[in-house]
């Protein structure tokens, strides 16, 4: 089945010569754009699609597969998902089309392949016609942060609180509906344990943090530097100062899941870290 399976996808992503083309446009919003697309499960989204044809009087039907991709394992979700019916091309050889779906819920962040194929007038064979690939990922980020925190809290294992002038991580937070203290424009030079600190800092501020001799706490910096945004996390546990992070978190993080999903993970880490003990 396995072999079945690759067979059929490989077959389906080589386009025939002539055949009317699919190109998957922009998603959403409109700020995911290929070559891959973010998208949430579990819910209904929008793709603006490309139609193209050689043949400016056919009438063409579309319709669209999406297989979960694990490695080179293609595992079917669902088939012959009606797109566009009885499409007219005169006198252009290309036209732009709405299509909503909604994609599968998942608990992870999951590779799909959407492949179209398209049929050049009734009876006529339905034709390989181009695809796009989704990185889908859980759609209630918002939930699965309030129930971490909740979860931390019967542990006395932290709350967040948020330093410095860090409006983008403030208003994130509460896009998420995620309660936070609000501790104004400097980190505390004595760190409350329990608590893991949040701030958006300039990439000398974060220096200055970094270089604290005595500072014992879990603390997430974000840099504020674009010219900062390709270089590596820097760890650094023997300090309990959890990460600063370099990554571009904030831009249309509303409407950007792998944006979400990142900040997440960054979380979950800080809450795995144990608190620091008295001698630390």
């Amino acid at each position: 089945m396995k072999t079945i399976a690759i067979l059929a996808l490989l077959l389906m992503t080589t386009d025939m010569p002539g055949a009317p083309a699919v190109r998957v446009v922009r998603t959403g919003e409109g700020n995911n754009v290929a070559p891959e697309f973010h998208i949430w499960g579990g819910q209904a989204v929008e793709f603006t699609l490309e139609i193209t044809t050689d043949e400016p009087a056919q009438h063409v039907n579309v319709r669209a597969n999406l297989f979960q991709i694990a490695g080179t394992i293609a595992a079917p979700l669902a088939s012959n998902l009606p797109v566009a019916q009885e499409l007219s091309f005169p006198p252009a050889l290309a036209r732009v089309e709405k299509w909503k779906v909604t994609l599968p819920a998942v608990r992870q962040a999951t590779n799909v392949e959407l492949r179209f194929t398209t049929q050049s007038g009734a009876g006529e064979n339905w034709q390989p016609a181009g695809g796009a690939r989704l990185m889908v990922y859980p759609a209630d980020v918002g939930g699965q942060l309030r129930k971490l925190i909740a979860d931390a809290a019967k542990r006395e294992a932290g709350q967040l609180a948020v330093f410095g002038n860090s409006e983008a991580l403030k208003t994130a937070l509460r896009q998420l509906h995620v309660d936070f203290d609000d501790l104004g424009d400097t980190l505390p030079g004595e760190l409350d344990k329990s608590l893991i600190y949040l701030g958006e800092c300039l990439p000398q501020e974060s220096d200055e943090i970094l270089r604290r001799g005595k500072l014992s706490g879990r603390v997430l910096i974000f840099t504020r530097d674009p010219a900062f945004a390709a270089r590596r996390l820097l760890d650094r546990p023997q300090r309990r100062i959890l990460v600063r992070v370099t990554l571009p978190i904030w831009p249309g993080f509303a409407h950007a899941p792998q944006r979400q999903s990142a900040f997440l993970s960054l979380l979950q880490r800080a809450f795995q870290t144990p608190p620091p003990t008295s001698h630390q």
